[in-house]
């Protein structure tokens, strides 16, 4: 879509309607400069009003192209305009829009403060929409924090709040965050619930970007139900039915972890070199340190161990400085695996333990099974059968707690009996 002033387009409020029509069309370059040239003229003319209104909707156009500064700087510019004009819903909607982008950067302290003030202003107007997108917002930094239980209950306060709203494709996306918790936690059954449901409305509502969201974490499911096929059909799918930079990304990584596991590392390799070229345009640190990691897990099964350890280095390093504590503890363990093929359990135990304890802290059931079998096989080829068999105990407690919240499952325990058989080969 390609928009031109006429000359009746030329003052700022008709520039405004000429960037809502791009924004809703898709066309965010043609909306960033209509709403530019909106900003150039209220400021020209003097009118407040409307450099607060271009402001706020530059703000919004700014995050979705994953532009975080300058979406800070032009939602600080509305916010401040908003509260000048004494505007109480300007204001509600730029402190939702700034806690977003600061969301964006991991500014983590003060997106909360303007996302929790946005929330509570939002309860009283009964802006259901902006209460439901503070909510999910404030789950995420919750979710960085660890904090399962209340990112969960943000959720379904969201759920509830897009609900009476009846926005059909905001209630999907909240219904697939749920999900991810559940997911998170191996309550693989409710999770499939939640997603299956969230994907019907995401289809009634024909937003395509949700649909491929959903599909993504159904494919997580049935990679964990062993279900390889399945799992890359989906991830393809979710792929071609997005353009969503950071979604991209995350999709790229996870379908070059099913080539892996299906043994195709130099198809796999080419997979994340693909992923880490969208992430890195965009500063998307999360999926980039789980590239990262998945590539030096492929290199080291290819028998290229320094570019193994230092991909797995590389992605440590960036997980530790956005303090991503999931992503770390993946990639210490890949860097304990390849230090035990090399036959180096000195070096690989302490690495180990590293993990374990970063696992735990994540609450997320793949990774902490992992490390404590790992950790078990570590222990006994060094003597130590005590404390091998107690994490093999441990290991075993939380496959037994899938399985039970995954309709039994044998897939879920077979893939823990097949790693046990390793440690005890």
């Amino acid at each position: 879509m390609t928009l031109t002033a006429s000359d009746d387009d030329t003052t700022a409020a008709a520039r405004i309607g000429l960037g809502l029509i791009a924004a809703e069309a898709g066309d965010l370059l043609a909306a960033e400069t209509a709403y530019r040239s909106a900003l150039a003229a209220a400021e020209a003319a003097a009118d407040v009003s409307a450099q607060q209104v271009a402001q706020e909707q530059l703000a919004v156009v700014l995050i979705q192209m994953s532009r975080p500064p300058e979406a800070i700087a032009a939602a600080e510019a509305a916010l401040q305009l908003a509260r000048q004009l004494e505007r109480p819903l300007a204001t509600v909607f730029a402190q939702l829009t700034l806690g977003r982008a600061l969301v964006r950067t991991r500014d983590i302290d003060r997106s909360t403060a303007e996302l929790e003030a946005a929330r509570s202003a939002a309860v009283p107007l009964s802006l259901d929409l902006w209460r439901g997108d503070a909510a999910i917002a404030l789950s995420v930094l919750s979710l960085w924090r660890m904090d399962l239980d209340t990112a969960l209950e943000l959720r379904q306060e969201a759920l509830a709040a897009y609900q009476r709203a009846g926005d059909l494709a905001k209630q999907a996306r909240a219904q697939h965050y749920i999900a991810t918790i559940h997911l998170r936690r191996g309550h693989l059954s409710q999770a499939l619930l939640d997603l299956t449901g969230a994907l019907e409305l995401a289809r009634v509502a024909d937003d395509a970007d949700e649909q491929s969201g959903c599909l993504g974490e159904l494919a997580a499911i049935s990679f964990y139900l062993g279900d390889l096929n399945r799992a890359l059909a989906q991830y393809r799918e979710a792929e071609r039915l997005t353009a969503h930079p950071y979604r991209l990304g995350f999709l790229r990584v996870n379908i070059g972890s099913i080539l892996a596991h299906r043994g195709d590392h130099e198809q796999a390799l080419a997979q994340f070199e693909s992923a880490l070229e969208v992430i890195r345009q965009i500063g998307d640190h999360r999926n980039e340190a789980g590239a990262l990691a998945a590539m030096g897990h492929s290199l080291y099964e290819l028998d290229r161990w320094d570019e193994a350890l230092s991909r797995l280095d590389e992605a440590i390093a960036v997980a530790r400085q956005w303090e991503l504590v999931d992503y770390e503890a993946y990639a210490q363990y890949y860097k304990s695996y390849a230090l035990t093929l090399r036959g180096d359990d000195a070096a690989a135990a302490p690495v180990a333990a590293t993990a374990d304890s970063l696992a735990r802290r994540s609450g997320f059931f793949d990774i902490v099974e992992s490390v404590l079998v790992l950790r078990a096989r570590i222990e006994r080829r060094q003597g130590d059968e005590v404390a091998a068999l107690a994490h093999l105990e441990e290991a075993l407690e939380v496959v037994r707690t899938v399985r039970r919240h995954s309709g039994g499952s044998q897939a879920v325990q077979s893939g823990f009996f097949s790693e046990v058989a390793q440690t005890y080969a």
